[in-house]
Parts: C-alpha cells; structure tokens; sequence
C-alpha cells in the first residue's frame, strides 16, 4: 500500500464511535471528477491504493507524489509500439485497415471528456473505424517478470476497469487490453536513453505484446454512480470510514488526530 501525506493545513477528527474520520480546513468545491485512475481506487479494486485515499487525492488533501519519469517514458514508448502493432495485425490478420486515433496529452489537457462534470480521462489510443472495430485500446507497459501472471488473468482487475470505464464513457461496447513487456535488457537501454538525453531513438522490434478483449460489463451505470457518490458523501460531511483506509494510513491519521494506537502489551 502506498504511503501519503496530507498537506499541512489539513486537520483530521477521529470520531472512535463512528469510527470515522472528519477532515477540516477542506474547500469541496475544488474537487475533481472521477478519472479512469481514480475509479477502480474508489471501488476498491486496487490493492496497492486505498478508496480513502483517492477520495482526499481528488479533493486536493494529500501532497502530489513524485512520479518516476522512467514509467512516463516507458508508457510512451510502449503506446508507439501498440499503435505499430494494431495496424500491422488488423491489416494482416483480417485484412482490414483500421484507423487508429491519439490525442496529444496536453492539447487535451489530458481529457478526452472536458464535457462531462462527473468523468473523464485520457484514452491511449482509439480504433475509430470501421464501425464494427470501434474500441478504446488501453496500453499498459510491464516488465517481463510479469508476463505469466497477466497472461493467466488476462490483465489484472484494476488496469482493465480503468479501460472499461473509458470505453463506456466513449460508448464503446470494448476495451482492448495491450500488455507490453519489457525484458531487462531492454529496460536498462530505456534508462540509459533517458541519462544520454536519446529517448527519440527507444525502438524495439522484438517485445511481447498480449492482447485481451473486455466487454462493458452490464452494471457498468451503477459502478461509475458509485464511483461518484462517494465524492458526493465526502462533499457533505468531509468524513471518511476508517475501513476505506489501508491499517498503514490508519495508523497515520490516528497519529495526526491525536489519538495514536497503542502496542497491546502481551502481559
């Protein structure tokens, strides 16, 4: 589970009835709508980031965390070569050509639904035509000692809801699910890329892609309603159950609250 630290002028009540916690100092109108990232958080689905935590991120409570440039290269790179590898296998396999739709991530600023005030989210990349091909193609990049565990489950819960959230937002019926890995070997070239300032010549022919096809699922309405009250809960009250939060992240708050677990002594 991932640490996080709220920002300074934030204060924390632990109401040990309720067992909940009210957040003070708090301006909900400065909450952002529910994004791909956030959604599966919210309901529960990612193991390494709790409900209650994405609520306080979405609200601007927490400080940013600093993200690796590394993963955001590894990402792009591993898009430029899903995009290759759709066209490639449309054209060979089936004889069709697609066309294939991006959006530069800042032009759009990173929302391909600036409309909606509930959701949004920024699609990797898009099979716009034919009709019958229509999907949103969501890239994930792995490195290889993944590959097993990703093959047998056909991706993992959280990444896939994120696809399915943004193809139903496009109203898509599909969400295509592109795994790219990476050996070692060819991680430590993208590192080394990146420190020789040569990140435009990152190309690898020979990497594993899987493809996985997911259809938006029926209750697909609920899940995102949901996903979005529990913004609206917070919105009222500033208050969060304590088992939204990870026992590492309740331990944190405890302390902030002022009311810090004490070890149970074993006699």
């Amino acid at each position: 589970m991932s640490d996080f630290t709220l920002k300074k002028e934030i204060s924390v009540v632990y109401d040990k009835e309720k067992s909940t916690y009210t957040f003070g100092n708090v301006n909900v109108e400065k909450g952002k709508k529910v994004t791909s990232r956030a959604f599966p958080t919210l309901l529960g689905k990612n193991k390494y980031e709790s409900s209650g935590k994405a609520t306080l991120e979405r609200f601007g409570l927490i400080e940013k965390e600093q993200i690796d440039p590394y993963w955001l290269v590894r990402g792009n790179l591993a898009e430029k070569i899903v995009y290759n590898f759709l066209l490639n296998h449309y054209k060979e396999q089936k004889g069709v050509d697609v066309k294939l739709t991006t959006w530069k991530k800042e032009e759009i600023n990173y929302d391909n639904f600036p409309k909606n005030e509930k959701f949004g989210g920024m699609i990797d990349i898009a099979i716009s035509q034919p009709p019958e091909y229509r999907a949103v193609v969501e890239v994930k990049s792995k490195s290889m000692k993944d590959y097993d565990l990703i093959k047998e489950n056909k991706g993992n819960e959280e990444e896939v809801l994120q696809g399915l959230f943004l193809a139903y937002l496009s109203k898509s019926e599909k969400c295509l699910m592109a795994y790219v890995f990476f050996t070692p070997e060819q991680e430590k070239q993208i590192k080394d890329a990146m420190t020789n300032g040569t990140q435009k010549d990152i190309g690898f022919q020979e990497v594993k892609i899987l493809m996985f096809k997911h259809l938006v699922p029926s209750d697909m309405v609920s899940q995102t309603n949901f996903s979005y009250q529990c913004l609206e809960w917070f919105k009222k009250d500033t208050t969060i159950a304590s088992n939204r939060f990870s026992q590492e992240e309740n331990d944190y708050l405890h302390k902030l609250s002022g009311n810090a677990v004490e070890d149970e002594l074993p006699f």
